[in-house]
């Protein structure tokens, strides 16, 4: 990559975690030769971690999904109360896995860190073609919910999701593509 198009990028990361840092220190005089070279060392490790371009989020879709991962927030942390104060809740954890071919690295982030909301769902690891993920019940209808987190995904990053990008359906409302076994091994 052009280290021309490298230095806006370091600038601007610079200048977002200088900012960051200036508020997290209430503008504190005394931290400032220190916030700069953090918001620096910060700004190149983004820019190595996740150099440009990024791509560009459709406005109109974003300010569509703030309303769903606001729902999806209440919902998880609801979900998360309910089955900490409750006697007895049915419990049937399983490892499932979700493609995730068909979306780019940003996308893939995004939908990787939003599935945590969904709830009974943890991503527990994000492999090249799947996310496997940890249901605290296997009866939940997490396929039906991946798959609408996806569409929403996809449309802030202006992506039709659809059935054309790797998604199989084994017939199971609840269940996504793959289960652990009894004996803990994944299955196909």
């Amino acid at each position: 990559m052009p280290v021309r198009s490298l230095i806006p990028a370091l600038l601007w990361r610079s200048a977002g975690f200088g900012t960051i840092w200036w508020a997290m220190t209430e503008g504190a005089a005394g931290t400032l030769g220190f916030g700069l070279l953090a918001s620096a060392a910060a700004a190149s490790a983004s820019v190595a971690l996740l150099p440009p371009p990024w791509p560009r989020p459709r406005l109109m879709a974003l300010l569509r999904f703030v309303p769903f991962f606001l729902r999806q927030s209440i919902a998880g942390g609801a979900d998360v109360v309910r089955r900490a104060c409750a006697p007895r809740v049915p419990t049937a954890p399983a490892l499932v896995a979700y493609p995730v071919a068909g979306m780019g690295a940003t996308e893939r982030v995004v939908f990787t860190l939003v599935v945590n909301l969904i709830p009974g769902t943890l991503s527990a690891r994000l492999e090249d073609e799947r996310l496997i993920l940890h249901v605290i019940d296997r009866h939940l209808p997490v396929h039906a919910a991946l798959q609408q987190l996806e569409e929403r995904v996809a449309a802030v990053f202006g992506r039709a999701a659809g059935r054309g990008d790797g998604h199989t359906d084994r017939g199971t409302a609840g269940h996504a593509d793959e289960e652990t076994r009894p004996d803990g091994r994944m299955s196909p």
